[in-house]
Order: structure tokens, then C-alpha cells, then sequence
């Protein structure tokens, strides 16, 4: 009983560490390179099998193009996020014509406003500020050279 539970355990051994015993045993060898071959097969069957798997999911997903959700969630407006960051910001950013943008929005002043409660229907920053490589946070520099610019792009927007 001694010996074949020694045996199991060197077995076990063998099997579990992919090694083969340095004992002259080729009967065992042969078995174990058998199991291993067939161990390498099976990995490289499903390897091949989740790899084709990946690629179809990787085709079909790149054809369709992306779609961008302002409104994530219901009930919230699109501009939330605008007014969070922009209604306490007190900086201004240096256009290249030395002319300074306010970054802040003081939002009372919004709210009674045509973009608030004077709009027959709701009117959001994002309604105007339309451009989403230049309004995702954080911002990509302005291409404006001056308050003008800044301007007539906007109100391109909003025409």
C-alpha cells in the first residue's frame, strides 16, 4: 500500500509540475508527453477559438460609428456638468489677440436670460456650444484668436 501511494504522489507530482521524473522510466515518459501534447493542443484550440471570437466582436463593433449621449441620464439636463465647472469658475483665459475670455458664467444672470426661464422651449450650452473634441473636459485649446472670433463661432451655432 506504501508503494502505490508513493507512487500516486509522485505521479500527481509529475503531472501537476509538467516535469518529467529523472528516473529511467520511458513508459512514464511517453504517457506524460502525450498528456502534455495534448494539454498544448487543447490550449492552443481555444486560444484560436477565443482570438476568432475577439476579431469578429473587434469588426463588427469598428463599422459602427459612435454615438455620443449628452443626456446620460433621464431627467437631467445636458448642460449640468457645464454649469457645475463654469457657474463658480472666476478665471479667464489670454486669447492670443491679448484679449481675455471670462471662463465663469454667473448663473442668475443665465436663468433670466433667453437661454433660462424667458426660452419658449429649454436652451442648453451645449445646444450652442456644439464642437465635442473642443467642449470634453478637459478642453482642447481654443483655435479662436479673439473675443470676435469667439463670438461669431457661437453664433454660428446658434442661427
Amino acid at each position: 500500500m506504501r508503494t502505490t501511494l508513493g507512487g500516486l504522489r509522485r505521479t500527481l507530482k509529475v503531472v501537476l509540475s509538467c516535469n518529467p521524473p529523472k528516473m529511467g522510466r520511458t513508459r512514464f515518459r511517453t504517457d506524460l508527453t502525450g498528456k502534455r501534447s495534448w494539454l498544448v493542443a487543447s490550449l492552443l484550440a481555444l486560444g484560436l477559438f477565443l482570438l476568432g471570437g475577439a476579431t469578429t466582436l473587434y469588426a463588427q463593433t469598428e463599422s459602427q460609428p459612435p454615438t455620443v449621449h449628452y443626456n446620460q441620464e433621464p431627467g437631467v439636463p445636458p448642460d449640468t456638468a457645464c454649469k457645475l465647472c463654469h457657474g463658480d469658475k472666476d478665471e479667464t483665459l489670454a486669447l492670443p489677440s491679448g484679449e481675455t475670455l471670462d471662463l465663469g458664467v454667473d448663473l442668475t444672470v443665465l436663468q433670466d436670460s433667453v437661454h433660462g426661464q424667458h426660452s419658449a422651449t429649454p436652451l442648453y450650452c451645449t445646444d450652442c456650444h456644439q464642437s465635442r473634441e473642443r467642449y470634453l473636459y478637459p478642453h482642447a485649446p481654443t483655435p479662436v484668436q479673439s473675443l470676435a472670433e469667439f463670438v461669431d463661432e457661437v453664433e454660428q451655432n446658434c442661427t
